[in-house]
């Protein structure tokens, strides 16, 4: 079967390329993620602060939709990954998440009742809590124009081709193999 990505996509479409092993793409153009390398991360938050800038005009980094993880071994900025079997919408009664023309899960905020089901349904610890406005905050790519990208001083965030995060994470393993080997 030859999928054709010019064709609108609709849930009956999306279970067939699920169950045929199709790469993931969108239907009008390729499909764009946040790649995030941790080894990379510095930890300076700059992505939380330009994020929280952005979506609030202030530089706070409890507003932010990312956020960066401090471990004992590493720092981690985590974000939301657009889920293909995303748990926020099955878990969020107000349907207040939807997929957007890339097929990225996206929140209108005007539905949601701030239950935060999703939060507790996400495992990836990706979707906040805004206590001002009492709703969730998710990562939105702003506009697919996402400014922690922007502002990262070292390319650890950066905005691909799903296809290209995939080949990036390929090498990455095989790199990894080959010293294994040597």
């Amino acid at each position: 079967m030859m999928w054709d990505m010019e064709r609108s996509f609709d849930r009956y479409a999306w279970m067939i390329i699920k169950k045929s092993y199709y790469p993931v793409v969108s239907y009008k153009f390729m499909r764009k993620i946040l790649f995030i390398e941790p080894e990379k991360c510095t930890g300076c938050m700059r992505c939380e602060l330009a994020c929280s800038f952005r979506h609030y005009d202030e530089f706070n980094p409890l507003l932010s939709r990312i956020r960066v993880t401090f471990l004992e071994r590493a720092i981690v900025p985590a974000s939301c990954v657009m889920c293909d079997e995303a748990p926020c919408m099955i878990a969020c009664p107000s349907n207040a998440y939807y997929r957007d023309e890339n097929n990225n899960v996206m929140q209108d905020k005007d539905r949601c009742i701030g239950c935060r089901m999703c939060i507790l349904a996400c495992p990836f610890g990706a979707i906040n809590y805004d206590e001002r406005e009492h709703k969730v905050i998710k990562c939105d790519l702003c506009d697919y124009d996402p400014e922690c990208v922007k502002h990262c001083p070292t390319s650890a965030i950066s905005f691909i081709d799903y296809e290209e995060a995939q080949h990036r994470k390929r090498l990455e393993a095989a790199k990894r193999m080959t010293e294994v080997v040597e």
